[in-house]
């Protein structure tokens, strides 16, 4: 199951911004870069005002793509931006968005399919309509305005879904471009669009939670290798290390969340509900000695009714096993997470 936040614009936002903070929790993990070259610029005062006509331009940053608000009227959908990952490059001034955002807007990336005949991207703080996104400079009526959009053919998006819209978008379809950053109701600098790219950012796995030392006295770790895309499922490759020898374990995993909760003596790093993978042995002969390991394709190879592997979830591991001589006979490695590509 997946998980979004619903910002209707307000103490919401807060509480969805504590959720991308829970610790274990994947975010960010689409990308999207848009190149382009400055057409002209009126403003004087740096760092705006250094950049001059045919300076490169880019704009890039990062989303969530389990963050998103549904608009109520329009086939919209905005997925919020990831504040921190924000860079408008105009030449040799490099913007990023305002800070303190203002109380109770969200930067949204906006996908717009079928709307009513065309389909398209922009930046805004409402899911309705383009309204650009402050950033870190000031102009006469406030903060300048980075505004951006494109406009191509109704048959561009098959839906409102971040990872259906993958890809790289330039002049092919294109119907309507808008690239400025403004300064209230006018556009000082403007820029001219030439390619948008829309990428899975692959991130690296990471642990969190604590591990139950085991009976002899060593810390079981879980760990990966690899990347987790789907079109290579056997390349993420996840371990059970520093197990007890000669005994039988397994992994668990769920797509619900991160977990710190008391379990037989150590810690349950993952969220109900919990899916179980096939019992392995963990081999060796040595004191901790003992390992395993299972593949992205594992996790797809799932019954049926088991969590969706899909592209943008977050799936959260554990790895249990046998310790005989522990106090309640059983060892576990501290939690992993990572998000799934196509």
């Amino acid at each position: 199951m997946q998980h979004h936040c619903v910002l209707p614009k307000s103490a919401a936002a807060l509480l969805c911004a504590a959720y991308l903070a829970t610790p274990g929790h994947a975010a960010g993990d689409v990308r999207v870069t848009v190149l382009g070259s400055v057409e002209f610029n009126q403003i004087n005062p740096p760092p705006l005002g250094d950049a001059n006509p045919g300076d490169p331009a880019s704009l890039t940053f990062l989303l969530d793509s389990t963050n998103f608000q549904n608009n109520g009227t329009f086939p919209t959908r905005g997925y919020v931006i990831d504040a921190s990952s924000f860079q408008l490059k105009l030449g040799t001034a490099t913007m990023s968005l305002a800070s303190p955002f203002p109380p109770g807007d969200v930067p949204y990336f906006v996908l717009r399919n079928n709307d009513p005949a065309v389909d398209g991207f922009f930046l805004s703080r409402d899911t309705a309509g383009p309204t650009g996104v402050p950033i870190n400079q000031t102009g006469v009526f406030g903060p300048f305005l980075s505004q951006f959009s494109v406009t191509y053919g109704g048959a561009t998006l098959p839906s409102l879904n971040i990872f259906d819209a993958l890809g790289t978008y330039n002049f092919s379809g294109l119907q309507v471009f808008n690239w400025t950053v403004d300064d209230g109701p006018f556009n000082p600098l403007g820029v001219v669009f030439a390619s948008m790219q829309i990428t899975c950012e692959v991130s690296s796995p990471a642990n969190y939670c604590t591990a139950l030392v085991s009976s002899s006295g060593c810390t079981p770790q879980i760990s990966a290798t690899g990347q987790a895309t789907l079109s290579n499922p056997t390349n993420l490759v996840v371990s059970g290390l520093n197990l007890e020898a000669g005994k039988n374990g397994l992994m668990f995993f769920g797509t619900t969340g991160p977990a710190s909760q008391p379990f037989f003596g150590g810690t349950l790093c993952v969220n109900p509900g919990l899916y179980r993978m096939d019992v392995k042995p963990t081999g060796g002969v040595a004191a901790c000695s003992g390992s395993f390991s299972y593949t992205l394709a594992d996790y797809v190879a799932q019954p049926s009714g088991g969590p969706l592997v899909v592209p943008g979830a977050a799936i959260h591991s554990q790895i249990w096993f046998r310790d005989p001589a522990a106090a309640q006979t059983v060892g576990l490695t501290d939690g992993l997470v990572f998000a799934v590509c196509p």
